[in-house]
């Protein structure tokens, strides 16, 4: 950083002021304010922008954007004028938030991939997340987690499973992460490669070649689409998960920080629901979608079937054709329930279990449906949550009235606690009596955890988990307010580490990144945990001190010896973990130090964009007089 301020200097004359704040970083565009006419009189004597030159402006370079070719619902179109797609429209979205320019290129996979190694392409919107991957690309959040799939045609009777697999010819898409999982299994002489979902699935279709193997939701939407009807899938699913994300080569956390903030945004705002449901809504739709209709479904045929078999039982006199009747509406009960992708089961007015399918008996941590009759929620894997499931039930009970589609967590055989969506229903008699209850739940634990992840992203640093830009504006808003109503003073310092780049040019980013989040460990151990520590980019922290005291002479005494405290545990040697040829770890030891800004504040009229750049100005005015060295800025009010 201080070897481009320098060539900044020297070539300032020929320079317009209008190029430098132009480039200033999208994150701080939005800051309050007209940046421009703020720093304008102050650039020669003091440079605000060091964030700007220590990183590149990705908003201003042109992105070549990569998407694959006719890959339903990620990816629709052949060429680069028809690309569309749940990805390329979640893309467009993100770039706008970001304020990137880009051009999309729609390619075969293989070659997308091949170009992108090559440098031709800066970002794939719709790579799956694998160790082998992440030796040369950095993945965002995951944008959608769907599970692999075993596509056959009708009648094959020669395959059931992912054990039926070795030694049949299997298709897959070349270079897609089935292709590697297939390799891992050893099933590397028999794979067919083809380019696209559609050309697989009609190879499989033309009776060439035993199966496919393919996501769910883009091998059922090629077949719909190819209006190929000899095609299906097994339900027994394959032994690994796509975990879809945005991608772009190692080294430019920039840019990677720019896409992560961006999709945050569209959670956000609405827009990633939006998408979301139009492209996969017709696999899950919170509204009527072939879920909620199986459900229904189900529900009704298990009301009437259970009601059927509670009166036959009761009728022991009827002849052997109603037995036999019995029996059959039994078996056709427990074919639906055991083949509906959900867990369902009912009990008596009693609570205690009549009868489940074979999903919901696994769960409970048993091998047969049979195993739950006559037991209650305390003798199962979840009794922790016993008294909750059951005050539940005992309210349908009472009053009637269904319980639909409520999230609520549930302990697993092995200890895990997932998330699962339930509804349920009373089930009554003839007579309108309520004599049992009918439940319906699914494992929603990914969606859960993918939702988390977009809301952690939207308020703290990936990579340190510190808070970022948006989370310190609102904490400084609040400190500055419980400054105005106790009136004690607090500070804000405005830290830039001295000599950052060299350790990233030498060793590159990934030790700079480790370098970082000490820092950041460093800087929490330093301060008390009513205070805040924030980064807002590259290697730029913002401390805020609250409550210091009501003199001011005194609580610019406690600020400057904190900040003292900060540059002595930063100034410390850093001895950093580093991957050697991908493998071997080497240990490096590396001296940064810090420039310190101190602005202090008592119920400050000023706005929060002035605190923030008299800061910034302080920690400039040390870096200035040799860095390693803590600077106060002295208001009118101190003065």
């Amino acid at each position: 950083m201080i070897i481009l301020i320098e060539v900044l200097l020297k070539v300032l004359h020929v320079f317009s002021l209008k190029l430098i704040c132009k480039s200033r970083p999208p994150m701080l565009k939005n800051s309050g304010g007209d940046w421009a006419r703020l720093i304008v009189p102050l650039v020669l004597a003091c440079l605000y922008c060091t964030q700007t030159l220590a990183l590149p402006d990705e908003s201003q370079r042109n992105l070549v954007v990569g998407s694959e070719q006719d890959y339903p619902p990620f990816a629709t179109g052949m060429t680069d004028a028809t690309a569309g797609g749940f990805t390329v429209e979640l893309w467009k979205a993100v770039a706008a938030e970001s304020h990137l320019t880009y051009t999309i290129v729609v390619r075969p996979f293989r070659q997308l991939l091949q170009e992108f190694k090559e440098g031709k392409i800066d970002v794939l919107i719709n790579l799956a997340q694998s160790n082998e991957r992440r030796q040369y690309v950095d993945f965002t959040v995951p944008h959608v987690v769907v599970h692999g799939a075993i596509f056959v045609r009708k009648g094959e009777v020669g395959i059931h499973s992912e054990s039926d697999l070795p030694d049949k010819a299997l298709i897959v898409i070349d270079a897609d992460l089935a292709h590697e999982y297939a390799k891992s299994k050893g099933w590397g002489n028999h794979l067919v490669l083809v380019a696209t979902a559609a050309e697989g699935l009609r190879l499989l279709a033309s009776g060439r070649h035993d199966a496919m193997l393919l996501n769910k939701l883009s091998g059922i939407q090629t077949v719909q689409a190819q209006k190929i009807s000899n095609v299906i899938f097994l339900k027994s699913e394959l032994g690994f998960k796509q975990q879809f994300s945005f991608a772009t080569r190692k080294g430019q956390p920039e840019l990677l920080y720019m896409l992560n903030e961006g999709l945050a945004a569209t959670k956000s705002n609405g827009d990633y629901d939006e998408l979301y449901n139009k492209w996969f809504g017709v696999y899950e739709s919170k509204d009527v979608s072939w879920r909620d209709l199986l459900i229904y479904g189900t529900v009704i045929v298990v009301l009437f079937l259970a009601t059927f078999a509670y009166f036959l039982q009761r009728r022991h006199f009827e002849r052997k054709e109603a037995q036999r009747a019995v029996a059959a509406s039994m078996n056709l009960l427990r074919t639906i329930i055991d083949t509906a992708p959900v867990r369902v089961f009912w009990k008596d007015s009693n609570l205690r279990f009549l009868g489940c399918n074979t999903a919901f008996a696994q769960d409970a941590g048993m091998t047969h449906p049979d195993q739950l009759i006559g037991k209650d929620d305390y003798q199962m894997q979840w009794k922790e949550q016993a008294d909750l499931y059951r005050a539940d039930d005992r309210a349908v009970i009472t009053t009637g009235n269904s319980k639909l589609f409520y999230e609520e967590q549930q302990t697993t055989p092995d200890g895990r606690v997932i998330w699962v969506r339930t509804s349920k229903v009373a089930i009554k008699d003839l007579v309108n009596k309520t004599i049992g209850l009918l439940g319906v739940y699914e494992d929603i634990t990914e969606r859960k955890q993918l939702e988390d992840q977009v809301r952690q992203l939207a308020y703290n640093d990936v990579l340190t988990n510190l808070p970022n830009r948006r989370l310190l504006d609102d904490r400084l808003r609040q400190s500055i307010a419980a400054s105005k109503r106790n009136r004690c003073h607090g500070a804000m310092l405005f830290l830039d580490l001295d000599n950052f780049k060299s350790l990233n040019d030498r060793h590159g980013h990934g030790a700079g990144d480790l370098l970082l989040q000490v820092v950041a460990e460093r800087l929490k151990s330093s301060v008390r945990e009513i205070d805040t520590v924030a980064r807002i980019g590259g290697d730029e922290f913002v401390v805020i001190l609250e409550g210091l005291h009501l003199d001011n002479i005194i609580a610019t005494k406690v600020a400057t010896d904190i900040a003292e405290k900060i540059r002595n545990s930063l100034a410390q040697p850093y001895f950093l973990a580093i991957g050697a040829d991908g493998t071997e770890k080497l240990t490096i030891e590396h001296h940064c130090t810090a420039s310190i800004g101190v602005m202090l504040f008592n119920g400050h009229d000023d706005s929060q964009e002035e605190l923030l750049r008299w800061a910034d100005a302080a920690m400039y005015k040390a870096k200035k007089d040799g860095g390693n060295c803590v600077t106060v800025h002295r208001s009118k009010d101190q003065n």
